[in-house]
């Protein structure tokens, strides 16, 4: 990643975010990579895990406090090419939006998996009231500093809630969303949690208190688009969970 951004020519920081992991010397290596890379790798670690929607609001914050006009985030499970980013990029400012949402190309999961994300994205556009993205739960997105900034302190939902939260609230807040197809690879190491029935059961529960969030404020009134805000410049923050 550090390589990549290098040949981009882009000033950059990747936030490698440490989910409580205890069991294997994550921390170790993301503390090694940040000293090896100082300025250019941060690590930020929570001491417990708290779930996926924590550690992306803990990387976004970390991010927004960068100094970057652009902040994206992908799993760090390998099924994602950094180069994606580009193709990301490159259709946000063909779009003139404030917000890419990658959505995988093929997938590269087990029918089972497939199958729990096809009821995720029904479920989500159920909840929402409309559907938010053709692939709402992939995990590589780009994002401009004014829509993070404004997004980030409505955020409610926990674990796989948080990104159809974060592209609903975009939308509902009058930012411009675009799509591009990324690339999705086979896993090749590490335990999928997606499908763990604790897992389920905790994002569904946060999808339904979502939902009744979003009303409730929609009944008070949303906060609207920030008027003039600026088209970003190639500059990243990069953010790993």
């Amino acid at each position: 990643m550090v390589a990549y951004f290098e040949r981009l020519g882009c000033p950059s920081t990747i936030i490698v975010v440490n989910d409580g992991s205890t069991r294997d010397d994550t921390r170790q290596a993301a503390d090694g990579m940040a000293r090896a890379f100082p300025g250019r790798v941060q690590a930020v670690h929570h001491p417990r895990n708290a779930g996926y929607g924590a550690a992306l609001r803990t990387g976004i914050r970390t991010a927004l406090a960068s100094g970057h006009q652009l902040i994206g985030f992908c799993d760090a499970d390998g099924q994602f090419e950094i180069e994606s980013f580009g193709t990301l990029l490159a259709a946000l400012q063909d779009a003139r939006a404030d917000g890419c949402a990658g959505y995988r190309l093929v997938r590269a999961d087990s029918l089972a998996r497939r199958v729990m994300g096809r009821g995720w994205h029904w479920l989500s556009g159920l909840a929402l009231g409309t559907v938010v993205a053709r692939d709402v739960d992939c995990g590589f997105k780009v994002f401009t500093c004014p829509l993070l900034a404004m997004v980030e302190p409505q955020i409610r939902g926990g674990y796989a809630a948080v990104s159809p939260e974060i592209l609903a609230r975009a939308a509902a807040a009058g930012f411009v969303l675009t799509e591009a197809g990324v690339r999705h690879q086979p896993r090749a190491a590490g335990r999928q949690t997606g499908a763990d029935p604790k897992v389920v059961l905790w994002s569904l529960l946060r999808l339904c208190q979502l939902r009744l969030t979003l009303r409730k404020e929609k009944r008070h009134g949303r906060p609207s688009h920030p008027a003039g805000s600026a088209r970003p410049a190639p500059e990243a923050a990069a953010e790993r969970t």
